[in-house]
Parts: structure tokens; C-alpha cells; sequence
């Protein structure tokens, strides 16, 4: 989250493997810190791979070795921006979780502050997507600092849901926080009128998603493979399965060549480098994406018949294999050359485009700005949640989603 002085996270593991309280956090230089903020926006701009030491250097008016007297390595500096993020998030829910009123004064303490942090910083959801470049011992502290947050999200949403089963909480809690991950760029939007701020907007997205009717049912179901068919499919699946669940960097060809079983002779007769290969998953993802909304569209009387349309379309593929690439796009898309990514990020404007007209049809009372911003949240919450695998299992997802997503449309 936004980089705060003092260090709360570097103790978090030894106080963890001591059993009691961190000590006090030391006091650091003000180069040092300006060295966090400075990484920090690096890898939100370009993500983890493609930022140097010499770049983190450069950022801040400084020589790359003179970067080394504060971090060992770029992996360090990681490790400090991340879990210092993810406290501040942890460390916000949980004073909002201990206020002493009504659970709707904890609902709105927390979504407050929250709104502040994420406003304040385009990197302030870092930690969401450059967790799995930590290094073990740095993972096990981020997850107790994961396990907190949650744990205090999910008690302030208890508090107003105390009908809710666990399952129930714990959705709602991760539709919660997505709303403030995908906060990105609202700080321009306004509503029609033009008096609404944008944490007055993520409030009241919050507010709307934690109050939904959930649809009954089983509370797990089984989670579909997939296979390919052909040879260069099979080639693209297993891809997309790994880049899914090890990230991009962290898989080889060697690796695809051993999950696709093919030999590498023949994954480089089809692509000549892992970056091609990510750029098909991609682009296919984008375009395929776009082809079947309007497809799915065509015929459709009413804006209202469009929208629940688009609804029922989206989460059906986010729900099946195409759902993989949303998390891949999000988290990858840094991993191409400019002009790939330009090309992919205007495709994916464009499928946000068709969304807003249709949304402003519904309702026409709403900014363009505005009806950007929920569209934006909605598809992000709905691509996160789908990610995440404890959630994907419930039997009652599909409905679940669109309500969901209902909600941030038209709330």
C-alpha cells in the first residue's frame, strides 16, 4: 500500500518466529526511503523483471553502487516495498475493526481510510500482483500479513452480515477489497453533476457489493480442467497454465516443452521465444474477448437486455478457460515490448468502451468518467475473485459474480 516511514513489515517474520512483539522500527535515512517509493512505482509502471537496480538508482539522482550501501539486491528492495504495503493495508483494517461503535461506523471507518490509502498512490495494490517474486522467507512473512488482513476485512463485513456463513464472508470480504485495488485512475472521476469525489465513489462501491444477496446452494463444486487439441493448442494450454500459476519469469520452455509433451525442437517450430508465446495467450484472450461480445450482442433489443448480456458473457468465460489470461493480462501484460502492449492495452480500452455505452443506455444520469470506473471495478473484482481458488469452488459463483458485479454497475 502507500510506502509508510518506519518500516512496520521488516520485523513482522522475527516477531513471528519469536513469539512476541516486533521491536521498536529503526529509524532509516530519508535516501532509503526515497528509494522504496521510488522502486515502488517502477514496478507498478513496469513491473518486477523489467525494473534495474540502475533504474531504482536513476529514479532518485543517485549511481547504481551507491544504491547497494541501503539494499543488497533488487530482491531486498522487493521485499521491503511489498510487505510494507500490504501492513499498511492490514494495519488499516485492523483499527477500523477495533473502533469502538456500531458495525456500520467499522464499515465505514475502514472503507474510508482505505479510499485514502489507494487514492494517494497508483502503487498502493502492488503487493497484490508482485507477491509470488518475494523469496520464501519474505512469502511466509507476506502471508501473515495476508492472513490478518483478510481476517479484519472479514470481521468488519461479519459485523453487518451476521447471517452470512464463513464462505459468504469471505467473498464479500475479497469483493471488499477489490473494489480499492482497482482504483487505478479514479482520482480524475467525477460524477455527472461533478460533486462526487473518487473516495466518495469507491465508498459507495463498497457499500454495494457488501450488502448483495448471495444465491443459496452447495458451497463447493469441482473446478474444470482443460486440454488442448493439436498440437500447437496443447503447446498454448500448457502456457497459459503455467504463466497462471508461476508467472511469467518464473517458467522456461523447458517447462512448457515438459507439461506440454512436446519436444522444444518442436514448441520453437511454432514459437521462437516464451514472449511470443505469451503475446498469442494474449492477444487471442483480447480479441477473442471483444469477437464474442459482439457476437453475443447482435440481436438484443434493449441497453437493459445488452447489459445482462454482457454480464452472463463475461462471467461465463471468466468461469472457464479464458479466465485464466484476465489474471495473465493483468499481471503480465509489463512482460511485452511497448508497441505489443500498447496494441493489447488499447483492444482491452476498446472491450471497456463497449461496456461503458452500453452502462450510460441503462443510465443515463452517469458521467462517462464514472461509468468507466465501474466498469472497471466490476470486470476487475470479477477477473480477482475467479483467480482466487478457495473462492472459484463455490457452487453458486456464476450468479454470485453477476450480482456482484450488478451491484458496482448500478449501485
Amino acid at each position: 500500500m502507500s510506502d509508510a516511514p518506519g518500516g512496520v513489515v521488516g520485523t513482522v517474520e522475527q516477531a513471528d518466529q519469536a513469539g512476541g512483539p516486533p521491536p521498536a522500527p529503526r529509524r532509516e535515512s530519508a535516501r532509503k526511503l526515497q528509494l522504496v517509493e521510488a522502486a515502488g512505482q517502477l514496478f507498478q509502471e513496469r513491473g518486477y523483471h523489467r525494473v534495474s537496480m540502475e533504474d531504482i538508482a536513476q529514479r532518485v539522482g543517485i549511481r547504481g553502487p551507491a544504491l547497494y550501501r541501503h539494499f543488497r539486491s533488487k530482491q531486498d528492495i522487493l521485499a521491503r516495498v511489498v510487505l510494507e504495503q500490504i501492513s499498511v493495508t492490514a494495519d488499516v483494517v485492523e483499527v477500523a475493526a477495533n473502533v469502538d461503535g456500531s458495525p456500520q461506523e467499522r464499515f465505514d471507518k475502514m472503507t474510508e481510510e482505505l479510499a485514502r490509502l489507494v487514492l494517494a498512490r497508483d502503487e498502493a495494490m502492488l503487493w497484490r500482483w508482485e507477491r509470488r517474486n518475494l523469496a520464501d522467507h519474505d512469502a511466509t512473512a507476506y502471508r501473515a500479513r495476508a492472513r490478518q488482513l483478510e481476517a479484519g476485512v472479514a470481521s468488519v463485513v461479519a459485523g453487518l452480515r451476521p447471517n452470512a456463513s464463513a464462505a459468504d464472508v469471505e467473498l464479500l470480504a475479497w469483493a471488499v477489497l477489490s473494489v480499492f485495488a482497482h482504483s487505478r485512475g479514479l482520482r480524475s472521476s467525477t460524477s455527472s453533476n461533478g460533486h462526487e469525489a473518487p473516495a466518495v465513489l469507491l465508498r459507495r462501491f463498497a457499500a454495494a457489493v457488501v450488502q448483495v444477496p448471495l444465491a443459496e446452494g452447495g458451497t463447493t463444486t469441482e473446478v474444470p480442467t482443460f486440454r488442448g487439441r493439436g498440437r500447437r493448442e496443447q503447446i498454448i494450454e500448457a502456457a497459459t497454465q503455467l504463466f497462471a500459476d508461476r508467472g511469467f519469469a518464473d517458467v522456461s520452455m523447458e517447462d512448457i516443452a515438459a507439461n506440454s509433451d512436446a519436444a522444444l525442437a518442436t514448441i520453437y517450430q511454432y514459437f521462437d521465444s516464451k514472449g511470443a508465446l505469451l503475446a498469442v495467450i494474449l492477444r487471442r484472450s483480447i480479441t477473442g474477448l471483444n469477437y464474442m461480445m459482439v457476437h453475443h450482442l447482435a440481436g438484443l433489443g434493449s441497453p437493459e437486455s445488452e447489459l445482462a448480456g454482457l454480464l452472463e458473457l463475461y462471467v461465463s468465460l471468466a468461469l472457464g478457460p479464458h479466465g485464466r489470461a484476465f489474471g495473465i493480462f493483468d499481471e503480465e501484460v509489463v512482460m511485452l515490448s511497448p508497441a505489443e502492449r500498447e496494441d493489447l492495452v488499447l483492444s482491452y480500452r476498446g472491450h471497456v468502451d463497449q461496456w461503458v455505452s452500453v452502462l450510460r443506455e441503462v443510465r443515463p444520469e452517469l458521467g462517462n468518467s464514472e461509468a468507466r470506473a465501474r466498469v472497471r471495478s466490476a470486470l476487475g473484482m470479477a477477473a480477482d475473485i475467479v483467480q482466487t481458488r478457495r473462492l472459484r469452488v463455490r457452487a453458486t459463483l456464476h450468479q454470485d459474480l453477476i450480482t456482484l458485479m450488478t451491484a458496482l454497475l448500478e449501485a
